[in-house]
């Protein structure tokens, strides 16, 4: 079912209403405003829970800024009322002071896998690395907790954003249970080992040609760390759930992109999600392309929009690129220009 989400003054964007769907693809140049119009639906989502009802400690930790600095502003003045509205959900300032947090979820949940993910999780394995070299010297144990509370600390303190709520979504993947599992990707193997009593996450990386070297992730190759944690995020999300995924395409080579953009979209269908992807590559949206010609998706089930900006218009304009049944498109403009710029 499609979710129709509407913005309103947030950072770029002065007015733009999408229709999501289970795959949304958002495409357009640098700062054309794709992932200011993602993020502000998984804000929406998030500000929805009861324990982030406080707008200026959610904005902290995802921009690192408070109200006044994501609403549309030409630099003298600031322009309210800031509006992000979808599925019953609405959120809506009139100023810092006077805000109306939704009384109902959009979404049944929501996970964000940021541009800088891989190196979120790669940070996020500093603490099972604290905890193998203290249990190496047991004079250091009584230190072991204070190393695990590190988590918590960040909730209060905003480094980094988004980092505590990227690790916050993958730590709710795990439900609190403790296992060790391997996850068979075809371009290696990923070694999941779980400490819930600790909130630990330790991950490892087998070769795909020598499957006894067995690596720590610090040593895995990109697209491998990344593919895998993005497939682990569609596997896990909970049905009914928002996925904000920036550039899947981040650190691979196109056969994997185009494998693991498959498996997003056939997971998002399955699993009834909304994820809404935001990219500089046309690759991802050829391989959806691909899965509709083959009607193994369907144009009910995919959506592209097209972002632009300019010195003339400023604020983000936002179009939709019609797919069509037998998988095409019409004309990607950037496309159009990377050809010309080459031949």
């Amino acid at each position: 079912m499609d979710v129709e989400l509407y913005v309103k003054n947030w950072r770029c964007i002065e007015e733009a209403r999408v229709s999501l769907r289970p795959v949304t693809v958002f495409i357009g140049g640098n700062s054309t405003g794709k992932s200011s119009l993602a993020y502000a639906a998984y804000f929406l989502a998030k500000i929805s829970e009861p324990e982030w009802r406080d707008v200026n400690k959610v904005l902290a930790q995802l921009y690192g800024v408070s109200l006044d600095g994501v609403v549309r502003s030409d630099g003298a003045r600031r322009f309210y009322p800031v509006i992000v509205e979808a599925g019953g959900a609405r959120f809506e300032a009139q100023s810092p002071d006077n805000a109306a947090t939704p009384n109902t979820k959009p979404w049944r949940d929501h996970y964000l896998l940021p541009s800088q993910r891989l190196s979120f999780l790669r940070l996020s394995q500093l603490i099972p690395k604290i905890r193998e070299a203290m249990s190496k010297h047991p004079e250091t144990r009584p230190f072991l907790a204070l190393a695990s509370s590190l988590f918590e600390t960040l909730k209060t303190i905003p480094v980094m954003p988004p980092l505590y709520f990227f690790l916050e979504d993958l730590t709710k993947l795990y439900l609190g249970r403790g296992f060790v599992r391997r996850r068979e990707m075809g371009i290696g193997t990923l070694v999941e080992e779980v400490m819930p009593l600790l909130s630990l996450i330790a991950y490892s990386y087998v070769d795909p040609f020598i499957t006894k070297l067995q690596l720590p992730l610090d040593l895995a190759p990109d697209g491998f760390a990344d593919s895998a944690i993005i497939e682990q995020f569609v596997d896990a999300a909970r049905e009914d759930s928002l996925l904000v995924i920036e550039e899947p395409e981040i650190h691979k080579n196109p056969i994997t992109t185009i494998n693991l953009v498959k498996h997003i979209a056939a997971r998002a269908v399955e699993k009834k999600l909304t994820v809404v992807m935001t990219t500089h590559s046309d690759i991802a949206i050829k391989a959806l392309l691909k899965a509709v010609e083959d009607k193994s998706l369907e144009t009910q089930h995919v959506a592209v929009y097209y972002f632009e900006r300019s010195a003339e218009n400023p604020w983000t304009r936002v179009r939709e690129l019609r797919v069509y049944e037998d998988g095409t498109i019409e004309e990607l403009p950037d496309v159009e220009r990377v050809v010309s710029m080459l031949f």
